[in-house]
């Protein structure tokens, strides 16, 4: 049940109310309101104070029930909505301050007109009674209507109005309703209604629920009266008369038919995704970091790049307590069927198990969204303290591009990160965790891939690929750079061609002792005294990270779109 949000009774009858959500339940809470189907006017106002560069408005979270298109001049427009968020400009900050010292004249930005259709057999401004008078001038008009905007059905009015000056204040929305649907006595049959009249935030999550898994009318019928399932039939008819969170099969199949054809365009996967980060996921605290990216940036600026960030409270605690000395890292473009990145970071629980940190969803792979996506988890770790109750708070990014999240208690979390050979994340990864080291499940798996393209006979494979381990197992650069000779030596040994040790001999200085990768190639499983930590050991020398992820990730395929993909981690749907 809808709590009624807070609000303030002014002097002349009239109600302040916040901007978004609560505005619209309010209006829909009020007994003369309940039951009638609101029409809408122009919004003048708020049209007129952004081309005057007075506000910026902005969708309320969650938004999706509306259209966006571009002007011939390159403008973006988009339908209005009563829950949208006006924001003032820099610039109007002076024009308010110099208001409230009596220097300037205050200005309204938005006025809102919404009035009651008729529909419910109101009193006519003509004195009719659900239908016109045969003398009204409207009597003989196809609907009794001069236009889309003709007030003539019912004296109900609905006000809205914000002023600049009010704009940052908590209760900014100045509500006033006038008239009654009826003044006569007479009693008049309950109407039939035929008309869809959702609240706003229901008709996002219909909109949702069927683009994000094509559910039929009847599907989201039956979702929608899950609540109600022990309310008997007149209960439920009067629901349906009253409540602006039900209407029937017939009418959700017409408001599903215009919006397949409305929003085909527009409201795919990444919109519904949306929808689902900024409500559900935000409000149980899943995510991390989000960010929508901002075109109009540069390729080297990380502004540019869509980053969504998620994990859960129990994998941060499992990363605080195991994966205090690595972690694994791992991309994958396999786990949606638009080929988006997605980031995986597990770790091995007490019983030995992948489990996962978080993941990374992003629109592009590189040390941008990675830095991104770790830099949240390090945030995100909670402390140690048992009393503590690891509360946090979400901040918004700038130019309103997501929001990230921020625990308010501390973490010394600083481990390796076990990663393929993979530039970008080693990049990403630099200066913000204690150092990376390399999967050897991986590199054993170069090597055999070169082992084959250089035809070295299936005899000498196994020697060799010992060899490269032995190197591999150095506890410094300076053994490391003594095992290379003696791994040189023995190759030269061997009878191959020269060519081939060539290759060989190269491929171990080139690739893996070179000193971009020489300390990540070492064995992580031997660094374990830099923590002190005598019985912790990285997550390398077999393919027990290789494994880990492959089980982590397993959990997630056969995933079709990206808002099932996240769906599938926390066992949610949408709507």
């Amino acid at each position: 049940m809808n709590q009624l949000p807070q609000y303030r009774v002014n002097a002349d009858g009239s109600i302040n109310l916040p901007f978004g959500r609560t505005l619209e339940t309010y209006i829909n809470s009020l007994p003369l309101l309940v039951s009638c189907k609101l029409k809408k006017q122009s919004q003048l106002y708020v049209n007129e104070s952004i081309k005057a560069g007075l506000i910026t408005l902005k969708s309320v979270e969650g938004a999706i029930d509306y259209i966006t298109w571009k002007t011939v001049q390159g403008q973006k427009k988009s339908t209005n909505r009563i829950d949208d968020i006006i924001e003032i400009t820099d610039k109007e900050r002076e024009h308010v301050a110099k208001f409230k010292q009596n220097a300037a004249q205050d200005l309204t930005v938005w006025r809102w007109i919404l009035f009651c259709d008729g529909s419910i057999g109101c009193e006519r401004a003509c004195g009719g009674l659900g239908e016109c008078r045969q003398e009204c001038s409207n009597f003989v008009l196809k609907n009794n209507l001069k236009n889309d905007f003709d007030m003539h059905k019912c004296a109900v009015r609905v006000i809205t109005k914000v002023m600049l000056s009010n704009i940052e204040d908590p209760l900014p929305v100045q509500l006033i309703i006038n008239g009654v649907h009826k003044t006569s006595i007479l009693l008049t049959p309950d109407p039939k209604f035929t008309r869809i009249n959702l609240s706003l935030q229901t008709r996002d999550k219909v909109i949702a629920a069927r683009c994000a898994h094509r559910n039929t009318g009847v599907e989201i019928a039956i979702k929608m009266l899950e609540p109600h399932n022990n309310s008997n039939e007149t209960h439920l008819i009067h629901l349906h008369k009253t409540s602006k969170d039900l209407c029937t099969e017939q009418q959700l199949k017409r408001l599903i038919e215009r919006d397949d054809v409305r929003l085909r365009d527009k409201s795919g996967p990444w919109t519904i995704l949306d929808q689902l980060v900024t409500t559900d996921l935000k409000e149980q605290g899943k995510v991390l970091y989000y960010q929508c990216g901002d075109t109009s940036a540069t390729e080297n600026s990380f502004e540019r790049y869509y980053q969504l960030t998620v994990s859960d409270e129990m994998w941060l605690k499992q990363g605080r307590d195991c994966g205090q000395f690595c972690f694994g890292i791992d991309g994958n473009y396999d786990l949606n069927n638009e080929k988006a990145p997605v980031l995986a970071i597990v770790i091995e629980d007490q019983a030995g198990y992948g489990s996962p940190l978080a993941f990374g969803l992003s629109d592009k792979e590189n040390h941008y969204t990675i830095r991104m996506a770790v830099q949240a988890i390090k945030a995100n770790i909670p402390c140690n303290d048992p009393n503590c109750l690891h509360r946090y708070q979400y901040i918004d990014l700038p130019k309103r591009m997501g929001f990230r999240c921020q625990l308010e208690c501390t973490s010394n979390w600083n481990p390796l990160a076990m990663m393929d050979k993979h530039r970008p994340t080693k990049l990403a990864l630099q200066g913000l965790i204690h150092g990376t080291i390399l999967c050897w499940f991986h590199i054993m798996s170069t090597l055999e891939e070169h082992l084959k393209t250089w035809k070295v006979e299936w005899p000498l494979r196994y020697p060799i690929a010992l060899a490269f381990k032995i190197v591999g197992r150095s506890r410094s650069d300076e053994e490391a750079v003594e095992m290379g000779e003696e791994y040189n030596k023995f190759i030269n040994s061997l009878s191959l061609d020269n060519n081939i040790k060539d290759h060989l001999i190269r491929d171990l200085r080139v690739n893996w002792i070179c000193d971009e990768w020489r300390k990540s190639f070492i064995d992580g499983g031997q660094m374990s005294q830099i923590y002190d930590q005598p019985n912790a050991m990285a997550m390398t020398t077999n393919n027990l990270t290789e494994r880990m992820h492959k089980t982590v990730e397993s959990r997630c395929s056969g995933i079709q779109t990206v808002v099932k993909f996240i769906e599938h981690l926390y066992g949610t749907k949408i709507f």
